[in-house]
């Protein structure tokens, strides 16, 4: 309510030259702040019906990733692929096994 409220206060806020101009963002902000109000009571609703709130938000994030993620794979598969390669050892999955082959080759 308090978003909806915002964008209402917003548009009618708007230079009276230009309100005519605004009528779709607005509907599009309207819409916007309805679909942020629905998602935010499904997921009230799932937190308290999953038993653990915690729990049900860390699966949240995590489900929501991966439909991101082959989204921006589709998308734009050489940015990500140049992006992760340019990343720092330690923030990849395979850094614990090198420093594993490291120790072990140095004597550790």
């Amino acid at each position: 309510m308090m978003i909806c409220t915002g964008v209402l206060a917003l548009a009618l806020h708007a230079d009276r030259r230009c309100r005519g101009q605004h009528g779709k963002a607005v509907a599009f902000a309207l819409a916007n702040a309805g679909r942020d109000r629905g998602l935010h009571d499904h997921r009230r609703i799932g937190a308290r019906s999953a038993g653990n709130p915690w729990s049900y938000s860390v699966w949240l994030f995590v489900l929501d990733a991966i439909p991101f993620t082959v989204w921006i794979l589709a998308t734009r598969r050489r940015e990500f692929v140049a992006f992760v390669a340019a990343q720092p050892a330690k923030a990849s999955l395979a850094a614990p096994r090198r420093r594993q082959r490291m120790q072990s080759q140095s004597g550790r």
